[in-house]
């Protein structure tokens, strides 16, 4: 609606009066159509303006208080010789009388402003740039408001802050404040932890601390609040000399409580200690004693008392030649094992000084040689051909040759791809079931696999409007009770007729004609309407262009444009 303002200012008995006169409102009817944008003044209805000569009620004229002007001000004198009184005809018995009040000074008309959006004038010369004129609803954006450049609605990402130091905060100019999770090194509170890192919003522990200070003599621990500590303990240790016995640990140190005796009675040796080695032993030299008769000459010799052992021996094989260290040589008739030359005879053993043996049976309990017996060579094997048995169900035609018994071998075939085929000699044939790949000839499988003798696989991951046909996945989904938009395959359910919109659901929804959307969409008459974006009463935004295919007027009323 376009608001005709005309104004009068009114000298009454040489008094000046203001008043102002809301004349007429005019109402523009949106007329579209296919081929033009603009709006003719043909098309909209004006009203009349107030001409002279108009009567006009008490209600429609306001009078201010009357004041006598300074003569300086205004000739009253040529103002009223220059007003033709038919200009502002009013019945007399309309007008209320008014008290003439000299020497007031004129007062000052409050003036209303009014700012309902971001502009250079309030209507009453001044600018309208309160910043929360340019409030867009999102708490991270600094709304301001330049009266040239108009709204701005920057994101500041600092606003966003939630204190969480595994989440990346910022600001969505459209969304607000943002919060995603980010794997950031972080703290989490524990000292006993090390190389924490964030996890899906929070701070997750990393690898627990070494508190180990490589000190037998402290017991390592870690606390939460303050980290690592060492406690001393009093615990067996070893401080590293070999020349220290029963080392035990105090004050955090390892100490030995005696001395290593490195005593060892041995003529041939010199003893001491060394503090990383323990005791050490050098060679003496010189004649020595080492109390065994069965020795001749004995000296030291690398730390040993050694001498020349004494021959005993009588050489009879039937004798037990010894020697007591204290008696010197022995000989003693023996029940020993001997060997009486003869290949022929086994277990061969002494008995009163002279050795004899037990007969030997030549039997090698294989069935493929023929056995005999050699004084001078012994037993004789000698190769065979025949029938036998090799004890193996592995083999069949079983005949010796070469002094072993062989047969044939046995094939083990199932012709299952599942099952491994072997031969057990005590058994037979054995078909194992084995996990190998395989093919069940099944396009609409994957990952095909032996199982308990058997060849299947897992079947294809189709979607829940899909089905597999010959190893490919196929859409099947339909547009059920959808009355626009497209199923789950992309095929169309329908386009809505004219007046309704595709909605929620994919179902047609009214335009919401009852409601108009706020804000200006023309200028004036016979100006050509742009492309501009209509909010409806549901939130849906149309087209002004769109709109006009439907055979629908828009009404808009907007004061004060």
């Amino acid at each position: 609606m376009i608001t005709l303002v005309r104004r009068r200012t009114v000298l009454v008995g040489g008094v000046m009066k203001a008043y102002q006169l809301i004349l007429a409102t005019a109402i523009l009817a949106t007329a579209c159509s296919t081929t033009s944008d603009t709006v003719d003044d043909t098309t909209a209805e004006q009203p009349d303006l107030v001409n002279r000569g108009d009567i006009l009620s008490p209600e429609e004229l306001l009078v201010t208080d009357v004041i006598e002007p300074p003569s300086d001000l205004l000739d009253t004198t040529e103002l009223e010789d220059s007003l033709d009184p038919d200009d502002f005809a009013v019945e007399p018995d309309e007008v209320e009388p008014v008290e003439i009040v000299p020497d007031l000074p004129e007062p000052d008309l409050p003036c209303i402003p009014e700012c309902s959006a971001c502009a250079a004038d309030n209507g009453c010369g001044e600018p309208c740039d309160d910043d929360s004129l340019c409030d867009d609803g999102i708490d991270c954006t600094q709304d301001s408001c330049d009266v040239d450049a108009g709204c701005t609605n920057g994101a500041q990402g600092e606003l966003c802050d939630d204190e969480n130091a595994c989440t990346t905060d910022s600001c969505d100019p459209a969304a607000g404040c943002l919060n995603a999770p980010n794997t950031s090194p972080c703290d989490d509170g524990d000292a006993c932890t090390d190389g924490d890192s964030c996890a899906d919003g929070e701070c997750a522990p990393g690898e627990s601390v070494d508190c180990n200070d490589d000190n037998p003599c402290t017991d390592d621990t870690c606390e939460p609040e303050s980290g690592c500590l060492q406690i001393n303990n009093t615990q067996p240790c070893n401080d590293n000399s070999d020349c220290t016995v029963d080392d035990t640990c105090s004050d955090g140190e390892c100490a030995g409580v005696g001395s290593l005796e490195c005593e060892d009675g041995n003529p041939c040796t010199v003893d001491s200690c060394l503090p990383d080695g323990g005791c050490a032993y050098g060679d003496a030299e010189g004649a020595c004693f080492d109390d065994d008769a069965c020795t001749k000459g004995d000296a030291c010799a690398l730390g040993e008392c050694v001498g020349t052992p004494v021959d005993c021996n009588d050489g009879k094989p039937c004798t037990v030649d010894s020697c007591d260290p204290v008696e010197g040589c022995l000989h003693e008739n023996s029940t020993a094992a001997c060997d009486d030359f003869d290949e022929c005879t086994d277990s061969d053993v002494c008995a009163a000084g002279v050795c004899s043996g037990t007969p030997v049976i030549c039997n090698d309990d294989n069935i493929c040689t023929t056995d005999s017996c050699k004084p001078a060579t012994g037993c004789n094997f000698t190769d065979n051909t025949a029938a036998c048995t090799d004890n193996d169900a592995c083999t069949d035609n079983d005949q010796c040759s070469g002094g072993e018994c062989t047969g044939t071998p046995v094939t083990c075939n199932d012709d299952n791809v599942c099952t491994s085929d072997s031969c057990i000699p005590a058994s037979g044939c054995l078909f194992s079931n084995n996990s190998a790949p395989c093919s069940d000839a099944d396009p609409c499988t994957l990952s095909d696999q032996c199982s308990g003798g058997q060849c299947s696989g897992t079947p294809m991951a189709c979607d829940d409007f899909e089905s597999c046909e010959n190893g490919q996945c196929v859409c099947s989904d339909t547009c059920g009770n959808k009355e626009c938009g497209t199923d789950n395959c992309g095929v169309s359910c329908g386009t809505c007729p004219n007046g309704t919109i595709c909605g929620a659901g994919d179902m047609c929804e009214s335009l919401g004609q009852d409601c108009p959307p706020a804000g200006p969409y023309g200028t004036g008459i016979g100006d050509t309407l742009p492309d501009i974006t209509l909010t409806d009463c549901d939130g849906g935004q149309h087209h002004l262009h769109d709109l006009c295919a439907f055979n629908v007027s828009w009404f808009f009323t907007f004061a004060g444009w």
